[in-house]
């Protein structure tokens, strides 16, 4: 009944927050939560329950919330999500991070560099030394961007795995 009320159109923190902190966490809701998760277009109901959910250790947590961070019309919107992926080794995801963090500023291009910074590997040097280039080629040409120092972090860190 709870997760019904979920998928109406609310556009309420405390409802939906109350909602969902009335909703027991066992595998049959997580499932149910994921649908909605996917389904949903309202961003508040997605990043809560991608919070909701983020502690719980399940691989088909992580591919939803990859699935709702591709999705068209997420960007610039996606930083909640994207920080909700910090509890699971998104190294198979490392290309779209990097897309995020050259596509978006601010709390979704830091949270990206949190991920990759996180990310175990193993990596292709291939695909780090590309990284690197695409940061160089960035700072080259945005000097005054806000996110360049955060980049050059980026840089150093992927330059130690290669």
């Amino acid at each position: 009944m709870m997760i019904e009320l979920l998928k109406s159109d609310i556009d309420d923190f405390a409802v939906v927050k109350s909602i969902l902190n009335d909703i027991e966490i066992k595998e049959v809701n997580i499932d149910e939560l994921l649908s909605v998760l996917l389904k949903t277009n309202n961003l508040l109901v997605a990043n809560m329950i991608a919070f909701r959910l983020k502690k719980i250790k399940d691989s088909k947590i992580l591919s939803a919330l990859i699935t709702v961070i591709e999705r068209p019309g997420s960007l610039n919107k996606r930083a909640k999500l994207i920080y909700c992926c910090d509890e699971y080794d998104c190294t198979k995801y490392f290309e779209l991070f990097m897309q995020i963090v050259f596509e978006e500023s601010g709390e979704s291009c830091i949270n990206a560099i949190d991920i990759i910074s996180e990310m175990k590997g193993p990596f292709l040097s291939r695909q780090l030394s590309d990284a690197v280039d695409k940061i160089n080629s960035y700072i080259d040409s945005n000097k005054n961007d806000d996110k360049t120092p955060y980049l050059k972090k980026l840089k150093k860190h992927l330059k130690k795995l290669l």
